[in-house]
Order: structure tokens, then C-alpha cells, then sequence
């Protein structure tokens, strides 16, 4: 029995790209939805190609590019040269920032950025490497929360760590920095 994939519902299309028994060649056909939630789906599938991944990165929209950027199988390199060819996109940004997969180049990079919640997700991410570190720690304009996720890192030197201690507030958590954070960052609390 063969289903032609043209004439299936947009609901139908996003299980069947998220599904991991799908065939390649559905899988890369529904990377080629004109429905942004579809291409996420087939761009998010675990059994997507590098050549898919890639497709997905560079996507107009920036919720698919993500659903590409969170997905496990993306390379380091392909982090980056996302990241860079998006500078503009905080959003890209911050789940760079965040992924396992990211290379020491590239957070090295958006350690450096403009965007403190940018930076914090450097200082969070538990692959950042322990010179990122230091430098964030010992940066004068890296902000509390920065310097607060610094110390909470388990690669963080000793004496960063300890000097950070000293320095910062007792009986504050550093937490996992948030989309919404990065999407509020600035704006005034409603009072109401």
C-alpha cells in the first residue's frame, strides 16, 4: 500500500516527520513542507541526515531553524556556522549557546556577546570549557547572573569558584537560563 504523502493533512504530516520509522526519503520530503510546523517535526526526528539538519538551519523561519539546532544529531560545526550566519538571532544564539554539541569556538564566540542571557547560557552549559570560564568569571561586565552561573559550573576553576563565592551573595541559586528570560530581558514588570 502506498500513501501519497501530497495529499495527507498538515496534522498527519507532523507525526508521520516526527516519527522514527518514517523512510529517509518521507522524512526528507517533509523537510520540504511549506507548513513550518511540519518541517520542525522532520527537522526536530531523530533519524534526520546531516544534508536534512542542514536544510533545517537554514530555514527562514527561526522556530524551524531551532527545531534543527535542538536536534541531537547536529554537528559542532554546523552549530557554528549557524550561529555566525545568524548573529542578529538571539534566539539561535541562546540555544547554541546551550547545546552539547557546541564546539570551544563557538562559545567562545557568544561568550563575548552583547546579550547577558546570551553569555549566562555559556557560563550554564556544562561542556563550556574551563578558560570561557575564567574569562567570564573574572570579566568586570559580565553581570550577577553571569558570574553566578560561573561559580554554579562544575568546570569552572577552583579558584575562580572559590574567589566567586566570596564575592557573590549566599543563599542564591543559579537556574538554568529560560527563552523567556532572553525574551522579557529589559522589558518593565507589569505592576498590575
Amino acid at each position: 500500500m502506498e500513501i501519497d504523502l501530497t495529499k495527507l493533512e498538515t496534522e498527519v504530516k507532523i507525526v508521520m516527520a516526527g516519527s522514527a520509522m518514517i523512510p529517509i526519503e518521507a522524512l526528507d520530503f517533509f523537510s520540504r513542507d511549506k507548513s513550518q510546523e511540519v518541517r520542525a517535526s522532520a527537522f526536530a526526528n531523530l533519524i534526520a541526515t546531516e544534508e536534512i539538519l542542514d536544510r533545517g538551519l537554514k530555514d527562514e523561519v527561526t522556530a524551524v531553524k531551532i527545531a534543527a539546532l535542538r536536534n541531537p544529531n547536529v554537528s559542532g560545526e554546523q552549530i557554528d556556522r549557524t550561529v555566525r550566519e545568524n548573529e542578529d538571532n538571539d534566539d539561535v544564539k541562546f540555544y547554541a549557546a546551550k547545546s552539547p554539541n557546541a564546539l570551544e569556538k563557538t562559545l567562545d564566540y557568544l561568550a563575548h556577546d552583547k546579550h547577558p542571557v546570551i553569555r549566562r547560557c555559556v557560563a550554564w552549559n556544562p561542556i563550556t570549557p574551563s578558560g570561557i570560564l575564567r574569562w567570564l568569571g573574572n570579566n568586570k561586565d559580565s553581570g550577577f547572573s553571569v558570574r553566578l552561573q560561573v561559580e554554579d559550573n562544575e568546570n569552572t576553576p577552583k579558584d575562580v569558584r572559590n574567589r566567586l563565592k566570596k564575592e557573590l551573595p549566599s543563599g542564591r541559586i543559579a537556574l538554568e537560563p529560560s527563552i523567556e528570560l532572553l525574551h522579557n530581558w529589559g522589558e518593565p514588570e507589569d505592576d498590575d
